[in-house]
């Protein structure tokens, strides 16, 4: 397979090893950070202390991770 689905909410130690192995093997992951179910916002659109949504807050997470194997091509 070329992409697998994760999960953020398992944190940087539950990500890690996936973003590891995109660079090792040239792969992919998709990281869920906002989902369209409509429930999706009971939690991914809680607003944080500063404003920012939670789902924000997570793509900037995930964008961290990955900073150094992100293609833009496949955005």
């Amino acid at each position: 397979m070329d992409f697998v689905t994760v999960n953020p909410y398992l944190g940087t130690d539950g990500i890690k090893p996936f973003v590891e192995d995109c660079k090792r093997y040239g792969k992919g992951i998709f990281v869920l950070v906002k989902t369209s179910n409509k429930s999706s916002g009971e939690l991914q659109d809680l607003e944080l202390k500063d404003g920012e949504k939670l789902y924000e807050k997570v793509a900037k997470l995930v964008n961290e991770w990955g900073s150094d194997v992100i293609r833009r091509k496949w955005i």
